[in-house]
């Protein structure tokens, strides 16, 4: 358990700092004694990442505030639809959303355990929980609604830890992506020779043909077009 503490650590270092929280914060979370605070904080985090995730994946700086002013529930169907998270995850992320809801929302929870929260539900209810994490749980001894409800918050910890990070990293790998396809574009340009007089008309086909056959040799000789898209055009 403290290695994958340790691991998680330095997976989420980044996400820390972009969430503006303490570097521990989110592993610290695990030995929070209070079900009330874990749960809570818990879900204060996942709202705070799918913000961040669904801002960075449009690219779009100035509508943070609209997103964050979303219900949860819209964030999260956004993130799917936007293939950010799998439909799994999906009703994962959602399970806990109501979870917090139901918990934090009625005061008279405020000294139960998670454990105790879970046993008050009905079986039905218990059932559907365990069934959104099932697909996540890495713990073999975990089979049933009731070794679920046995180590309810480890499970519920490292699950929604987990898929934070997965969720995260998808959307730095399609930002990556984005950075370089705009890197080949900046280094493309730059390479192609100048256009006669700016412009090139239909009717010009020979300057034409000449203009994009120097310039698919260009692009290719510096690894900016692969010969299968050459054999293609």
């Amino acid at each position: 358990m403290d290695q994958f503490k340790s691991i998680l650590k330095v997976v989420f270092k980044k996400l820390s700092v972009d969430l503006g929280v303490a570097e521990s914060f989110i592993v610290d979370l695990h030995d929070e004694e209070n079900s009330w605070s874990f749960i809570s904080k818990l879900a204060q985090l996942i709202e705070g990442v799918f913000i961040k995730v669904l801002v960075r994946r449009l690219n779009e700086p100035e509508i943070f505030n609209t997103i964050s002013n979303l219900p949860q529930s819209v964030r999260i169907n956004f993130a799917h639809d936007l293939k950010i998270i799998s439909r799994d995850q999906k009703y994962l992320f959602l399970t806990v959303a109501e979870i917090r809801n139901d918990y934090i929302h009625n005061v008279s929870n405020v000294g139960l355990s998670m454990s105790d929260y879970f046993s008050s539900l009905k079986e039905a209810r218990v059932k559907e929980i365990f069934k959104r994490f099932k697909p996540f749980i890495l713990d073999e001894k975990i089979l049933t609604p009731n070794n679920f409800l046995s180590d309810c918050t480890n499970q519920i910890f490292f699950v929604c830890a987990s898929e934070i990070s997965r969720m995260y990293g998808r959307v730095e790998g399609i930002e990556a992506e984005r950075r370089h396809n705009s890197f080949r574009s900046e280094q493309a340009e730059k390479l192609l020779p100048k256009k006669i007089n700016g412009t090139m008309y239909l009717e010009d086909r020979m300057v034409v043909y000449n203009y994009i056959k120097i310039a698919r040799e260009i692009l290719k000789k510096n690894g900016l077009l692969s010969s299968v898209s050459c054999a293609k055009n």
